[in-house]
């Protein structure tokens, strides 16, 4: 019973630093940019896209989507030298997109590992001790309906002792016995065991007183 009296204990300290490490994730705020189709389309530069310049927005010349050809050269960001007015790069680094790259907050869940390998490992210890604690709880209640059938075979011997031996004194015989077992309760840990165990020993005390009674009279 000091055993199971343990890993109650232990299986309640192992919750408490299960719980605590329980909260193991937060939410963060980040910022991504992703591109959306648009009903229009922009002159960009292969060189310069990156740093979201638009060349010309709302380009009206043929939609053209690879670069590497002089077909921009009739566009309206290029100058009179050739170059274009807002990169300064040639028309064949120039192509059409008609997509835009947009900024978009989204939270997000993220785990934090430290904590959660705490928890995993505080979770593992948790369940350990809970199948140790079914155990002893399925031990310690065998040896209780054992402990029971024992006090019924001791009232039912004390009853036939008593119709054979009418002389037999119950107190005076049993009285160390009972004595031993008070000593032995008084050691058990666990409230609730102890006061189970001190109430078999006055139910045995009260049968035994109850036996001599009957023979005094």
């Amino acid at each position: 019973q000091d055993k199971l009296e343990a890993a109650y204990k232990a299986l309640r300290k192992t919750g408490d630093q299960k719980n605590s490490f329980a909260n193991y994730t937060t939410t963060e705020e980040i910022t991504i940019k992703k591109p959306i189709q648009k009903d229009t389309k922009d002159t960009l530069c292969t060189t310069h896209m990156r740093d979201g310049i638009i060349c010309h927005e709302n380009c009206q010349l043929e939609f053209n989507f690879e670069s590497g050809s002089n077909n921009f050269i009739s566009c309206s960001c290029m100058g009179q030298d050739g170059k274009c007015k807002v990169c300064g790069c040639g028309p064949s680094s120039h192509y059409h997109d008609n997509t835009e790259m947009v900024t978009e907050t989204k939270t997000i869940e993220k785990v934090l590992e430290d904590i959660k390998a705490q928890y995993d490992m505080a979770d593992k210890t948790h369940k350990k001790i809970s199948n140790y604690a079914h155990q002893f709880q399925e031990t310690f209640a065998n040896l209780q309906d054992q402990a029971n059938a024992n006090y019924d075979r001791i009232f039912q011997l004390c009853t036939d002792l008593s119709k054979i031996c009418s002389r037999f004194n119950f107190v005076n015989e049993l009285h160390a016995n009972i004595e031993n077992m008070r000593m032995d309760a008084r050691n058990i840990q666990s409230i609730d065991l102890r006061k189970n165990a001190e109430s078999d020993i006055r139910k045995l005390e009260t049968f035994i007183n109850g036996l001599s009674n009957r023979k005094n009279k």
